[in-house]
C-alpha cells in the first residue's frame, strides 16, 4: 500500500518535512541521503579544514641569523649591553664590540638570511620566502584573502539562492581546488598571494553543510549534524597524520587539495539539488521526479497525487518547467480554489478580503533578515556565536605549536579532543534542545581556557603539561558549542533566507579567521598564556545572550519570517 503525501490546502514548512520523511523507510534515514549525506560531508571537512593547513605551510620555526665566523653572533638587542643571547632578527658586523673601541657597537638586521630550525618540518612557506623579522608578510597575505573571502561568501550566497545550492557548490568547490593545487606549484611570493585570492573567491564551504541539513526531516536532524561533525574530526585528525610524514609544504597542500579534488570529483555525481530548494522556487516538476527517484533508491513506494497537480505547471525556457497558480483578478474565489488543490503552493493564497497575496520572491536578501526585530535579533546573536567561535576555535590550531611538546601531536590531540564533545552533542541536543548546550559549553570553553593562568604559579612552572591540558580542556567545550551552532544556525533562517543567513554567519567566521594571526601570533610572543585568556573571556561573554533564541528542538525549518515570529 503507497504512502500517501499530506494533502493540505496550504503550504507549510511542516509539508517539506512531511515530504522528507515519507521518501524514508518507516523509523530510519533511506541509503540515499545517508550516502549523500556521508559525501557532503567529506566535501565540507575538506573544504574548511583547507584553512587550517596554514598551521602547518605558515608555520615559523625557531630561527637565528644566518653567520658565517664567530664574531657575528646573533643577539637580542634590546639586551646587547646586558648578555650575549641568540636572535632570531639581529646580529652584530664584524667589527663590533661592546665599548665601541674597535668598531661599532651597533647590532644590524640580518644580513644573510636565516638559519631554522627544522627538526618539524623541512620547509614552510614561511622558511622558503624568508618570511620573518622584517619580512613577515605571511600574516598580511592571509588577512588579505581572508578578507576577500567575506564579500564573495555573500556573493555565492546570492547565486545559491538564486540558481541552485548544487551548481553554484560545484563551481565553487572545483575553483577552489585547482587554486589549492596552483597554491601548492607557484614558484614565487605574488602568485602564492594570487592563488590565495582566488582560493578566497570560491568562497562556498558553507554550502556542502546547508545542502546535507536540508536532506532530511526535523526529526533526523540532530544526529545527522553530529556525525558530520564526527566526519570532520576523522578528516581532522588525518591532516596533523599527513603533516608529520610529509614535512614539505607544497606536498602537503598537493596532496591534500588532491585528494579533496577526488572526493569532490566522484561524489558531485550523486549529489541532489536541495529539495526544499526546489519548492521554494517553484520547481515542482524537478522536485517530484527527484522525490520519486529518491523513493526507488530507498526502496520505498510513495504516491504523490494531489501534491504536484498537472494543471498547474507552466512552461519554462528549456525542459525546465515551472509550477505557478493563475490569478485571476482581485477576487480570490477561482484562484483559491485552484490554488487550494496543491499543498506545495504558496505563491498566492486568498485572504479573507478578497485580495490576492501576490508571489514572493525566490530569494530573500541581507535587507529581509534585519527588517524584523525578531530577525535582528537572531542575526546578530548567531552572527556573534560564529564569530567567537571561529576564533577561539581557529585560534587554539595556531597556537598549537607554541604548546610544550610535540607540534604534530600537540595538534592530532587539538583534533581528537573533539571527538567525545560530538559523541556528547548527540545526546544533549536530542534531550535538552539547542540553546542551553550552547551556553554550557560555552561556560566549560572560556573556564578551562581561563585556567591556563595556573602556569603563572609556582606549581605550573614546574609542570608543562598545564598549558596543554588547559588548551585541550577549552578545545572540547568550543568544539561542543561549534557543533551545535552548525546544526542550529541554519534552523533559524526560514528558506528563502537560509543561503544568506548561513552565508552572514560565514562571513561572521571569516572575521573572526582574520583576527587568529594578531590574537595568536603576536600575543603568544607577549604571554604563551595570553591567548588562551583573552579566548576564554570571549566564549563567557559570549554565552550570555544565547538565552533569548527560540528553542528549535523538535520544529521542522521554517519557510517564512511569519513563522519565526511565532516561535
Amino acid at each position: 500500500m503507497p504512502r500517501q503525501a499530506k494533502h493540505e490546502q496550504k503550504f507549510a514548512g511542516k509539508d517539506i518535512d512531511h515530504l522528507l520523511d515519507i521518501i524514508n523507510p518507516p523509523g530510519r534515514a533511506g541509503r540515499y541521503q545517508v550516502f549523500v549525506f556521508i559525501i557532503l560531508c567529506l566535501v565540507w571537512s575538506t573544504s574548511f579544514l583547507s584553512t587550517m593547513t596554514a598551521v602547518y605551510f605558515g608555520y615559523t620555526p625557531p630561527h637565528t641569523c644566518k653567520v658565517d665566523n664567530e664574531s657575528q653572533i646573533p643577539v637580542e638587542y634590546d639586551e646587547l649591553r646586558a648578555k650575549n643571547m641568540p636572535s632570531s632578527c639581529s646580529m652584530r658586523p664584524a667589527n663590533w664590540s661592546l665599548d665601541g673601541t674597535n668598531g661599532s657597537s651597533e647590532v644590524v638586521p640580518c644580513q644573510d638570511g636565516w638559519t631554522y630550525d627544522r627538526s618539524q618540518y623541512e620547509d614552510t612557506l614561511v622558511t622558503e620566502y624568508d618570511l620573518v623579522c622584517e619580512n613577515q608578510h605571511f600574516e598580511v597575505i592571509m588577512t588579505i584573502a581572508l578578507a576577500v573571502s567575506a564579500p564573495a561568501t555573500l556573493l555565492v550566497s546570492y547565486f545559491a539562492d538564486k540558481y541552485g545550492r548544487r551548481r553554484v557548490l560545484m563551481i565553487s568547490f572545483f575553483v577552489d581546488r585547482v587554486a589549492g593545487i596552483f597554491f601548492s606549484l607557484a614558484p614565487t611570493i605574488p602568485l602564492v598571494s594570487v592563488a590565495m585570492g582566488i582560493a578566497a573567491l570560491a568562497a562556498g564551504e558553507f554550502l556542502p553543510m546547508l545542502i546535507a541539513f536540508e536532506l532530511f526531516p526535523s526529526k533526523y536532524r540532530g544526529l545527522a549534524g553530529t556525525i558530520c561533525d564526527i566526519i570532520w574530526n576523522a578528516v581532522a585528525c588525518t591532516l596533523p597524520l599527513i603533516g608529520y610524514y610529509v614535512r614539505s609544504w607544497r606536498m602537503l597542500i598537493l596532496i591534500w587539495n588532491v585528494m579533496a579534488a577526488v572526493i569532490g570529483v566522484l561524489g558531485f555525481w550523486f549529489v541532489p539539488e536541495s529539495l526544499t530548494w526546489l519548492i521554494s522556487n517553484r520547481r515542482y516538476r524537478t522536485a517530484e521526479k527527484q522525490l520519486l527517484r529518491i523513493a526507488r533508491i530507498n526502496k520505498v513506494e510513495i504516491s504523490l497525487s494531489g501534491v504536484f497537480e498537472e494543471d498547474v505547471y507552466l512552461n519554462k525556457m528549456g525542459d525546465e518547467e515551472k509550477r505557478q497558480p493563475s490569478v485571476e483578478g482581485k477576487s480570490g474565489g477561482d484562484t483559491g480554489r485552484r490554488c487550494g488543490r496543491c499543498c506545495c503552493v504558496r505563491e498566492t493564497a486568498s485572504r479573507e478580503d478578497g485580495d490576492v497575496v501576490s508571489k514572493e520572491k525566490s530569494s530573500l536578501g541581507l535587507v529581509d533578515l534585519i527588517r524584523s526585530a525578531r530577525m535582528r535579533s537572531i542575526t546578530w546573536v548567531i552572527s556573534g556565536l560564529f564569530f567567537v567561535n571561529s576564533l577561539v576555535y581557529t585560534g587554539l590550531y595556531f597556537i598549537s605549536p607554541h604548546l610544550s611538546g610535540s607540534m604534530h601531536m600537540n595538534t592530532f590531540l587539538m583534533s581528537i579532543v573533539e571527538l567525545p564533545a560530538y559523541l556528547g552533542v548527540v545526546f544533549i541536543v536530542h534531550r535538552y534542545g539547542r540553546r542551553w548546550p550552547i551556553v554550557g559549553f560555552q561556560l566549560l570553553a572560556g573556564a578551562g581556557l581561563i585556567a591556563c593562568v595556573v602556569e603563572l604559579t609556582d606549581y605550573g612552572r614546574g609542570h608543562n603539561w598545564i598549558n596543554v591540558a588547559t588548551a585541550l580542556t577549552g578545545k572540547f567545550g568550543i568544539s561542543g558549542s561549534y557543533a551545535v551552532i552548525n546544526l542550529y544556525g541554519p534552523e533559524l533562517f526560514p528558506t528563502k533566507m537560509r543561503s544568506t543567513g548561513v552565508a552572514i554567519c560565514r562571513v561572521s567566521e571569516i572575521i573572526g579567521q582574520i583576527l587568529v594571526p594578531y590574537s595568536s601570533f603576536y600575543l603568544v610572543k607577549i604571554a604563551a598564556w595570553l591567548p588562551p585568556v583573552l579566548f576564554g573571556g570571549l566564549a563567557i561573554l559570549m554565552s550570555i545572550p544565547v538565552v533569548i533564541l527560540p528553542e528549535t528542538r523538535g520544529r521542522p525549518l521554517p519557510e517564512t519570517v511569519e513563522e519565526i515570529e511565532k516561535w
